[in-house]
């Protein structure tokens, strides 16, 4: 134990120690916590807010872009013209039973903590999967799933798929 300075406010107490209730019955009511469980109970007093975030995105792994050959780029940009088609055409007759289609979309992420030293090189990959709801081929070159804006060029896969039911 370290040496505690004489003009501590809390010298004493910290010199007596643990309590010990071994005769009293409180041991058997109160058993001692493990330490998992005590620290969730100081969790929403955590001093330092996002700090948590802030390691675990230290924690990520981070890659390059993956580079698509040729021919697997355009075997997607038929996928994407496809279902640009098809939502077009079922956007105009929703009311009248067509659905929209359900899709999977892994998408290439940059990272996007300045501090990172991957920041502006490298980045994940993720998964979006939902119905999709807009796509705008032409002018901004994007597609929606769930309310989610994807840019054509971030787009390393794209799988027309059916919902979890």
């Amino acid at each position: 134990m370290t040496e505690i300075p004489e003009n501590f406010p809390y010298r004493e107490t910290l010199l007596r120690g643990r309590p010990e209730h071994r005769d009293d019955g409180f041991w058997e009511e109160h058993p001692r916590m493990e330490r998992g469980k005590r620290a969730k109970l100081f969790a929403p007093f955590d001093a330092l807010d996002g700090y948590g975030d802030a390691i675990r995105t230290k924690n990520t792994v981070y890659t390059e872009k993956p580079r698509l050959s040729t021919d697997q780029q355009e075997a997607l940009n038929r996928r994407l013209t496809r279902l640009c088609e098809q939502f077009g055409k079922r956007r105009r007759i929703r009311d009248g039973g067509g659905g929209l289609p359900w899709v999977r979309v892994t998408r290439y992420v940059p990272c996007s903590d300045r501090y990172h030293d991957a920041y502006g090189r490298r980045g994940t990959c993720e998964t979006a999967e939902g119905w999709l709801t807009a796509a705008d081929p032409e002018v901004a070159r994007t597609i929606c799933v769930n309310g989610e804006t994807i840019p054509f060029g971030d787009i390393v896969r794209i799988q027309k798929s059916r919902p979890f039911r």
